[in-house]
């Protein structure tokens, strides 16, 4: 058999008396459903890692006033339960810094529980003096759009897999319902009830 005629009879494009309009309609949806993600896949990639690196621009230029300054440890801490699991030796202690205003601020820093009362140590903060993390890397931002572009593609797939699931199902009820209306037809002639 010639590769040709084993692709019509995969897509369904054969002469085959057993084949069904509903078996035919399926093959074209599964096709429509792979087409969609070969087309929009890409598409959809470079979409996400766009949307992700404007979106991480923006942050970095919303932190680039954000300061890394020296905090000042009021009281030495005891270890919590409230840590991430790698954090054993981190604890959360009060601490009093100056704000890039010029105003003093007070609250709760992650340490290591070796700092003692009196002992500095840096924090970030924004313009305001409130805590914050130390701003968006340039790899990090990489990171997340090298995510997004993975992702994306990977979302999509599971969204047609889960259409063409729902599609098959529903195409299996009325591929079940006509083999039921043709047994009932033939059955009488082959069990010998009526």
């Amino acid at each position: 058999m010639s590769r040709l005629m084993r692709l019509r009879r995969v897509l369904g494009a054969d002469r085959n008396p057993l084949r069904r309009p509903v078996d035919r309609l399926e093959i074209v949806i599964m096709l429509a459903l792979v087409i969609a993600f070969l087309s929009c896949a890409p598409l959809l990639a470079a979409a996400a890692g766009q949307w992700t690196r404007a979106a991480g621009q923006d942050e970095q230029r919303g932190q680039r006033g954000w300061q890394q300054i020296s905090a000042v440890v009021l009281r030495s801490g005891q270890p919590t339960g409230d840590l991430y699991p790698l954090q054993w030796d981190a604890v959360r202690v009060p601490a009093r810094w100056s704000a890039p205003d010029g105003g003093q601020r007070t609250g709760k820093i992650l340490t290591t529980g070796s700092l003692g009362a009196g002992d500095m140590v840096r924090v970030w903060v924004n313009q305001s003096g409130q805590l914050t993390g130390p701003p968006l890397s340039g790899s990090q931002l990489s990171m997340r759009v090298t995510s997004a572009i993975a992702l994306a593609p990977a979302i999509l797939a599971t969204v047609l897999l889960g259409a063409g699931w729902l599609a098959r199902s529903m195409l299996d009820r009325r591929r079940l319902a006509a083999w039921e209306s043709d047994w009932a037809q033939v059955a009488p002639h082959w069990t010998g009830q009526r």
